[in-house]
């Protein structure tokens, strides 16, 4: 159902960024069609590589549901936070996924979803607590993604490329 969708929206020519949705990008690469209307050339779970969260008070952290804290711009440059974060380098690391996402011959366009992968593996995350420092960390956020009903173990590798 998700392909037929997708492949609709690419004869409509309707510009589509997916958020959240990593699969989608694996879905679209199985078509082996070029769908330049939906944002193909960015990877499925864009925190850390496109975007990330700078809250009111300057603590900063790769996406809204991934709470943990990156740095702080008030305290160091946020040039610095962005190119030298542990975590995000990590995040931007197709190679270091865990689990089913890192035998995955799609990992480089889809990357599943790190949060997800973070808050099913800590538990009960209260996102309206404190964010969680990197050196204390509750959970695995390269841990694969839970959602993804995709299986590589059954597939063939079908050439896919880098993002």
């Amino acid at each position: 159902m998700i392909r037929q969708i997708l492949i609709e929206l690419h004869e409509c020519s309707l510009n589509v960024k997916f958020s959240c949705a990593p699969q989608f990008m694996r879905i679209i690469s199985q078509t082996g069609k070029q769908m330049r209307h939906i944002q193909a050339a960015m990877r499925g779970c864009l925190a850390g590589f496109y975007y990330c969260r700078i809250y009111p008070n300057g603590d900063v952290t790769p996406c809204p549901y991934l709470p943990i804290k990156l740095g702080n711009i008030r305290e160091k440059p946020f040039r610095e936070i962005w190119f030298n974060s542990e975590v995000l380098m990590d995040i931007r690391n197709p190679d270091k996924l865990k689990g089913k996402c890192g035998r995955c011959q799609y990992r480089y366009v889809c990357g599943g979803c790190r949060a997800r992968a973070y808050g099913l593996t800590a538990g009960f995350i209260d996102f309206c607590g404190d964010l969680h420092e990197p050196t204390s960390l509750r959970g695995d956020y390269m841990a694969e993604e839970p959602w993804c009903t995709f299986n590589p173990s059954t597939h063939k590798s079908e050439g896919v490329t880098h993002a």
